[in-house]
């Protein structure tokens, strides 16, 4: 197939990147003109006979996430809102042919590849266009001392930064990559990581490292991969006072959040990615450059693979020195969890389980429970809260994906939702291991971004 037949779906994801820069597309007059745009791509690829081929993992995904769809609509007969429903059914039929179109449309892994990177670039694009904005008009950006732009939402702010980072660090270990780009590339993927962790969002955190797992287990370079994202891990510790200087200031309740904060916590990030560009350059040049026999790059990798080992032990035995007592600390950070302050009490959220969750979580289990097959509704889930909350916040969801789901689709849509993932995590696991190193190494971005997610 042509480079040509590939556009269109290239232009899908140029509208879906521009679509994160309206307040993350969450209202429907946003992602309302994607959706049809997406739902026209897919019924003209159909009838025209492009579809590409198929194994049988892709189309239990497919009938799997339509079927979720449908059976979203189909909550509207007994939701609260019929309104609210038929919009979530609508928006998750969206969903639906997103992902139909990523597995039909794309002619081969050489279109593949070129897209995840049309993706890739424009999420660090937007990266450093938020970086520069950060130094010019900070106060805009930043709520509550949290990284809240682009998307308007910091959680969804901190996914979309955190999708690109394994990604970014493949291309960066990649040897036979030219070095400017390997460079380039490291520095970006320490951009985004600071962009998420000024979100001080605690999903994302749990999500890199998941995405982590899967990406190290599908692609090569296992032992310069994990080095790098160790290293960008690293410097995010080395400044975490100043890249987080305007959510302690708004954690101390005495000043606010002023401009000098925001400008302290941007410079702290700018000075990383300068430097994570020095570095990946010069590791690029010298891990190019290398020409040792095969005796010695063997004994350099059981070097770096002990090293890797000991480096984890070592952050082990860091953080139960910090934390004490390992059952304690679980155990405080459990009533803390279940605890609802007006305010979490620690200046980093990403070492704390303070909050509203459990109060958010408690209400869509009560829920869950007492319909358990179907659910209360797509859109069900705020009235109960509304009448159950033990707080003041004023939200529409649970903060969880697998609890709103339970609590609104029933195990009915869970039991769809778990076999769309499932069906897609076996093709991808299934075909990694026989793929060429470049599909492996696409692969492994593709699913460390969908671990992020």
């Amino acid at each position: 197939m042509s480079r040509r037949a590939a556009a269109p779906a290239a232009f899908l994801i140029v509208l879906l990147l521009a679509a994160t820069l309206y307040d993350g597309a969450f209202d429907v007059r946003h992602w309302g003109p994607v959706a049809i745009f997406a739902l026209l791509l897919l019924v003209t690829v159909v009838l025209a006979g492009g579809m590409r081929p198929l194994d049988r993992a892709s189309w239990i995904a497919i009938a799997a996430i339509w079927g979720f769809a449908a059976w979203s609509v189909a909550s509207a007969l007994w939701a609260p809102s019929v309104g609210l429903a038929l919009e979530a059914g609508t928006r998750n039929s969206f969903y639906a042919a997103l992902a139909t179109v990523a597995l039909v449309a794309v002619p081969g892994p050489r279109e593949a590849r070129r897209l995840g990177a049309l993706i890739i670039g424009g999420i660090t694009l937007i990266g450093l266009v938020t970086l520069l904005r950060l130094y010019f008009d900070g106060t805009l950006l930043v709520v509550a001392g949290r990284l809240d732009a682009p998307t308007g939402y910091r959680n969804a702010t901190a996914c979309l930064f955190a999708v690109p980072f394994w990604a970014l660090i493949g291309v960066a270990a990649t040897k036979s990559r030219n070095p400017s780009l390997r460079a380039a590339t490291f520095a970006a993927a320490t951009l985004t990581l600071g962009l998420a962790v000024m979100t001080q969002s605690r999903g994302a955190l749990v999500g890199l490292v998941i995405g982590g797992v899967f990406a190290l287990y599908i692609g090569p370079e296992w032992i310069r991969r994990p080095w790098l994202a160790l290293l960008a891990g690293l410097g995010m510790v080395l400044l975490w006072g100043p890249m987080l200087a305007a959510h302690r200031a708004f954690e101390s309740g005495v000043t606010g959040v002023s401009t000098a904060d925001i400008e302290t916590a941007a410079g702290a990030l700018g000075f990383l990615v300068v430097n994570a560009l020095i570095i990946g350059l010069l590791f690029a040049l010298l891990d190019g450059g290398l020409r040792a026999s095969p005796q010695n790059m063997r004994h350099a990798k059981r070097v770096a693979a002990a090293g890797l080992i000991v480096g984890t032990l070592a952050l082990l035995v860091g953080a139960i020195a910090v934390a004490g007592d390992p059952i304690e600390f679980v155990d405080e950070k459990l009533q803390q969890f279940q605890k609802v302050p007006d305010r979490t009490e620690e200046l980093e959220r990403l070492i704390s389980t303070g909050g509203e969750r459990f109060d958010l979580w408690r209400v869509a289990v009560e829920e869950f429970t007492a319909r358990p097959l179907v659910g209360v509704g797509e859109g069900g889930y705020a009235p109960s809260y509304y009448e159950r909350r033990a707080t003041g916040r004023n939200l529409t969801d649970p903060h969880s994906l697998p609890l709103a789901v339970l609590a609104e689709t029933g195990l009915v849509g869970a039991l769809m939702l778990g076999v769309f993932l499932g069906a897609l995590l076996y093709a991808i696991l299934a075909r990694g291991g026989r793929a060429s190193l470049p599909a492996r190494r696409a692969a492994a971005g593709l699913a460390g971004g969908a671990g992020a997610v």
